[in-house]
């Protein structure tokens, strides 16, 4: 009777322990991690279950390529949420594949959340580094990506799955770091524009009737223009003292126009998110446009000039 019982125990104690795992913290134990597709072994630290990596920290490196996550694993793959710090990974770009160095948080993987991405191939972007919010190994979100070369200028705002689609006001922004004098829109217009996007730029003038002052000074408006971002002004039949067609920036076409009386020391750099044909040098215009701030623009002859940097609602030829 009593070797019954053991046997019973023994049974009931399989039946508790069949559904249990085994758990084990371990340190440096060589382990393979799936990423992008292929295989890495490397180093782990962290729980075991089953003899299997379930959550801790895996480094892998071999001469100068190198991968370290932090998060969950299942199946020998990254999953849920984690941080990933590697030269490995491959994102896409306006339709083309880039390789570089990302930072930040993944989900399942794949870069996911805010993280940052240097570039390292094609050799013309080599160095460029992306900081923003990614979605799916794509720049998804807002950020911005900079040049390792100042002043070389920055895509400032809107990604959407790997492609720049900037706002009104991202545009502005960009445009501040790439083209022309350098400049940042004042907090000030950059809350108008957010707000009132339809103006930049119109093809009727009375649409800006209710929102033109023509009582502002130049004068004052250079001095502190943050103080005037929500006015638009009138600049009446002016000079143009020069004018740039930009192709294709940003897939499509800006006019940068440059308008002034110089016997007054009055000088306007107007920034058009549309091509204005008939604002050639020499022409007189009529324009209408926010300050977004000032700045110096530098003539070819190397000449300085304090400008009022202008964002163009309307332009008429005169």
């Amino acid at each position: 009777m009593r070797k019954l019982r053991i046997a019973a125990l023994l049974c009931l104690l399989c039946l508790l322990t069949a559904g249990c795992s085994k758990e084990e913290n371990v340190k440096n134990k060589t382990v393979t991690l799936t990423y992008q597709e292929k295989k890495y072994e490397g180093r782990y630290t962290g729980l075991m279950t089953d003899g299997k990596p379930t959550e801790g920290t895996f480094s892998y490196k071999n001469g100068e390529d190198y991968l370290t996550y932090k998060g969950k694993i299942s199946s020998g793959k990254m999953t849920g949420k984690g941080t990933l710090s590697t030269n490995l990974m491959k994102t896409y770009f306006t339709g083309m594949a880039y390789t570089g160095i990302y930072k930040g948080h993944v989900s399942n993987g794949k870069a996911n959340g805010d993280g940052s991405f240097e570039f390292l191939s094609p050799k013309d972007f080599k160095g460029c580094i992306y900081k923003g919010s990614w979605l799916a190994n794509m720049m998804n979100g807002t950020g911005r990506i900079d040049s390792p070369i100042e002043g070389d200028g920055a895509f400032i705002g809107h990604f959407d799955n790997g492609y720049y689609e900037p706002s009104t006001l991202d545009s502005y922004q960009t445009i501040g770091t790439f083209v022309g004098p350098k400049y940042k829109v004042s907090s000030r217009a950059g809350s108008y524009i957010e707000n009132n996007s339809e103006f930049f730029m119109t093809k009727d003038e009375n649409d800006l009737a209710a929102s033109v002052d023509t009582s502002l000074n130049f004068y004052d408006v250079l001095k502190n223009p943050d103080k005037y971002g929500d006015k638009i002004m009138k600049f009446s039949n002016y000079p143009v003292l020069n004018s740039t067609l930009e192709k294709d920036l940003f897939i499509k076409d800006l006019s940068l126009i440059l308008i002034g009386k110089p016997s007054e020391n009055i000088y306007v750099y107007v920034i058009c998110l549309d091509p204005v044909k008939n604002a050639v040098t020499n022409s007189n215009q009529t324009v209408y446009g926010l300050p977004l701030a000032s700045s110096v623009y530098k003539t070819n002859s190397g000449e300085k000039l304090k400008v009022l940097i202008l964002a163009g609602s309307f332009l008429k030829h005169e």
